[in-house]
């Protein structure tokens, strides 16, 4: 009897045991999917803050550039033309303090396209100009090869030229397609140019042309770094010569560049620029929201922060080397009594060097 009640007791002590480990092991998967859950919900309310900030910040952009465009009030008026600051001029990729009170962490950057090249207006010889300087000129043949591919991705024909590609070569790639024969309707495109994927290879195309607006020549008070690269005539120093130069006053005509670039140099450099701090009617507007700090996440969420024994160590890289990303809207701009007309959106555009 005492054998039986021994055995009895045994087996009714595995059972609590084993529903003792079933509960434990309810317990931490439930604790898991609640932690799981939190930190979803935390993320997602986090990206509808910076979304609504994003929003926010792109209508007071937008009214920045109505309000740059309204007449001067009288007092400003009576200063000389010389004294006036033009606020247009900030419009080149530096960061711009609006008018009214912004969402808190965002900052806001405005390209006018007059600082970019317009691929439309390109002619044969210009072109050339840009092919050289990303290629050297000593490679004629691939230089010509280039160039009548361009032409025949525009013209409106399925001619081939001697070097060229037409539809006939298009469609035995994988995927096919067929060429333009036409206008550029996007700067992407450009690449599908046979030949071109190469030259651009390491360059963000939204960042040196415009499809919009002007001409291929380039006002270079509100051009980047990477146009300013491209152009015949300008080196390294010569960029950073003039970004230096238009921070402190305004380039308003070629013999202000004379103590910078030479005379050879100089004369390639000629025929890309325009003068004049109006500007174009197109703009680029590019938004950066902070993101909420990783320990103040962990915190909100109650959770800790994951790292490595790496991480602790490491070092960032430089700056120069990091893209950086921001919500770009390229709007035209109609004044200072209607709003500006949105022409593209780019979520997670890269931006140019920040300067």
């Amino acid at each position: 009897m005492n054998a039986i009640n021994a055995r009895s007791q045994g087996v009714v002590l595995i059972a609590v045991l084993w529903f003792i480990a079933l509960m434990s092991l309810l317990v931490a998967t439930l604790a898991s999917e609640v932690r799981l859950t939190a930190k979803a919900v935390f993320h997602n309310q986090d990206n509808v803050e910076i979304w609504a900030k994003t929003l926010e910040t792109l209508h007071l952009a937008e009214m920045e550039l109505m309000i740059q465009r309204m007449p001067l009030p009288p007092e400003k008026l009576e200063k000389p033309l010389s004294e006036r600051e033009n606020p247009l001029l900030h419009f080149n990729g530096q960061v711009v303090q609006l008018s009214y009170p912004q969402p808190e962490g965002s900052t806001v950057r405005i390209y006018d396209h007059a600082g970019k090249i317009n691929v439309r207006s390109l002619n044969s010889t210009q072109l050339r100009d840009l092919l050289s300087k990303q290629i050297g000129e000593e490679d004629v043949e691939r230089l010509d090869a280039l160039q009548q591919a361009w032409d025949d991705w525009k013209d409106a024909d399925d001619l081939k030229r001697l070097n060229g590609a037409e539809k006939a070569y298009y469609e035995t790639l994988d995927p096919p397609y067929e060429p333009r024969n036409g206008l550029f309707e996007t700067l992407e495109e450009i690449r599908l140019i046979k030949g071109f994927d190469q030259v651009f290879k390491d360059i963000d195309l939204n960042t040196v042309f415009t499809i919009y607006a002007g001409s291929y020549q380039v006002n270079p008070n509100y051009a980047t770094t990477e146009v300013l690269n491209l152009l015949p005539g300008v080196d390294t120093k010569g960029v950073e010569q003039i970004i230096e130069l238009r921070n402190s006053t305004e380039i308003k005509s070629l013999s202000d560049l004379n103590e910078i670039i030479a005379g050879e140099a100089l004369a390639k450099l000629q025929p890309w620029l325009e003068f004049g701090n109006s500007g174009s009617s197109i703009y680029t507007i590019a938004i950066q929201i902070a993101p909420v700090a990783e320990a103040d996440a962990a915190e909100k969420a109650d959770l800790k922060p994951i790292t490595t024994a790496d991480d602790n160590n490491a070092e960032p890289p430089p700056a120069s080397t990091v893209s950086q990303y921001a919500f770009l809207a390229t709007v035209q701009s109609s004044g200072y009594a209607i709003p500006p007309r949105i022409l593209k959106i780019e979520p997670y555009g890269q931006l140019p060097s920040v300067q």
